[in-house]
């Protein structure tokens, strides 16, 4: 490497979260015809604009560079299999090591990509006391600590002195004690802390009275409590905070909370500007969803997830008449009782216009007339990503979302275990709902031949980049009719496993989408 080479790639590491050292890097690399300026500039385009209207195209070629030469670029940077993360905008960023294999190969590594997110796999007591104090960490932005590591040894990181950069400290599955969260939140050695994930420690209600009187809380953004058995009591005291004035993102999946925590919920005046709340695996019940409906802070949250939250049609219909709900652009509802009239509820709602995400999946109730009554409604025209998992779907329903003329936006449809067979496929490809989209998914949903025919001859899926057709009964002459399909990309990632299929048909599979089959 020559003398500006390096100085260039000592400034993108100096700056690992600016794009401009990047972009110069890239234009040197250019230059000299390398391919890795190229692939570091369109990176850098996908993450600057990702409502590009070039995004497919920039997306594409960033995928052929990297199937050329990713293989090469990751050589370099000399580890092991699972210890590099994905390529963002041009640079391994992430990365996945022993505490003692980030402290020999720390500084080695700066040398070739500007890494600034660390998940630590594994470090005993003595391991994690020498990383505490390793200048090493002032590289860090995001830090994770897995369970392998010594149990609350992640305390020490409240003393390290080389912290000042962090935003996201993850301290899962750790077993921490309150006053161990406390001296975390509260230290003067983590001054930009932001996130801060608690998930599965299990602090129940004391860990919560001390973690409520934490001045840091004021820092804080996001806040993961997943798994830690705050109850009602444990939630109305954390709410209490007077330092909860910052948080955008609130995770509170799995904590035994009820009707009376939703009503805390409800009441609760320092949350004003939360965009994403979890209540995913709470005993919510109807009557607590009908309290959080009135709650004046829902006018901000972008994201609302309720999967498991034992509510039904009326706690639904509750919610979907919510003028505050207007901003919401995602909507997660997985596994609770509702059916076709919570269906139909949420297709007459005239705020759910902005909802970009629709997760309906495995409310065993909801079939064809819900759907019909969504796929008339307004709100599928915005709707991005829809999830309809292990529903009464079926052929009736199936025809039903192929008539959805306003559902031109989906870029992802997911129907596995919803019954809609060969006819339901047939239906689905002769409508518009293809048009933008990017990922199908039809695991398990009684389609033979004939709907593996139906795909193939739709020449909507050109910009298909997964499709999933695993568990079904497709044979040999529906492969076949796969692998030949003049519309399906080279580039599709196709994932067959549990089909009857020939193990002779493998090798037109593999030579047809590039290797990207999974049987």
């Amino acid at each position: 490497m020559d003398e500006l080479t390096r100085q260039l790639l000592d400034a993108v590491v100096a700056q690992p979260e600016e794009d401009a050292p990047r972009l110069v890097y890239a234009d040197h690399l250019q230059q000299q015809g390398a391919p890795r300026g190229e692939f570091i500039a369109v990176q850098v385009a996908l993450a600057a604009e990702p409502e590009s209207p070039h995004r497919d195209a920039l997306a594409a070629r960033a995928r052929e560079l990297l199937r050329q030469h990713g293989g090469k670029w990751r050589s370099e940077l000399r580890l092991k299999r699972g210890e590099a993360g994905e390529f963002q905008r041009g640079f391994i960023e992430e990365l996945s090591l022993s505490a003692r294999r980030f402290l020999t190969q720390g500084e080695r590594l700066l040398t070739v990509t500007p890494f600034h997110r660390l998940n630590v796999s594994a470090a005993g007591a003595a391991e994690m006391q020498e990383l505490a104090g390793s200048p090493l960490l002032s590289q860090l932005t995001h830090l994770k600590l897995s369970h392998w590591v010594h149990n609350r040894s992640a305390v020490l990181l409240a003393d390290a002195p080389h912290l000042s950069r962090l935003r996201s400290l993850d301290v899962s599955i750790m077993r921490l004690r309150g006053e161990n969260v406390c001296a975390l939140v509260d230290s003067p050695r983590l001054p930009c802390l932001e996130k801060l994930n608690l998930t599965f420690n299990y602090l129940g209600v004391e860990g919560m009275r001390m973690l409520a009187r934490c001045v840091g809380l004021s820092r804080l953004t996001t806040l993961n409590l997943w798994g830690n058995n705050l109850g009602d009591e444990g939630l109305r005291l954390l709410l209490a905070s007077p330092h909860l004035t910052r948080l955008t993102e609130l995770d509170l999946n799995n904590n035994g909370i009820g009707a009376e925590g939703a009503k805390a919920l409800a009441r609760a005046e320092g949350l004003g500007g939360l965009a994403l709340l979890n209540l995913t695996c709470n005993r919510v019940l109807p009557e607590g969803l009908r309290a959080l409906a009135t709650a004046g802070w829902l006018a901000s949250l972008k994201k609302l997830e309720l999967s498991y939250s034992y509510f039904n049609d009326e706690g639904l219909r509750a919610l979907a008449t919510n003028p505050h709900l207007a901003p919401l652009e995602a909507l997660v509802l997985q596994n609770n009782d509702f059916g076709d009239d919570g269906a139909r509820a949420l297709a007459s709602s005239p705020y759910l216009t902005r909802t970009k995400v629709l997760d309906v999946s495995r409310n065993k109730r909801l079939g064809a007339e819900g759907l019909r009554a969504l796929a008339r409604s307004p709100i599928l025209a915005s709707v991005e990503n829809l999830s309809l998992d292990d529903t009464a779907v079926g052929p009736e329903g199936a025809r039903a979302l192929a008539d959805a003329t306003s559902c031109r936006r989906l870029r992802s449809l997911s129907l596995n275990k919803s019954g809609i067979g060969d006819e339901g496929v047939s239906a689905l490809v002769r409508g518009p709902l293809f048009t933008e989209l990017r990922s199908l998914s039809l695991s398990d949903c009684g389609m033979g031949d004939a709907g593996a025919r139906a795909l193939a001859s739709c020449s909507l899926l050109s910009r298909l980049e997964w499709l999933v057709l695993e568990q079904n009964e497709i044979g040999l002459e529906g492969a076949r009719a796969l692998a030949e399909s003049p519309y399906l990309p080279r580039s599709l990632r196709l994932a067959m496993r549990g089909n009857t299929l020939l193990s002779d048909v493998r090798p037109v599979f593999k030579g047809r989408f590039d290797d990207k089959v999974t049987f």
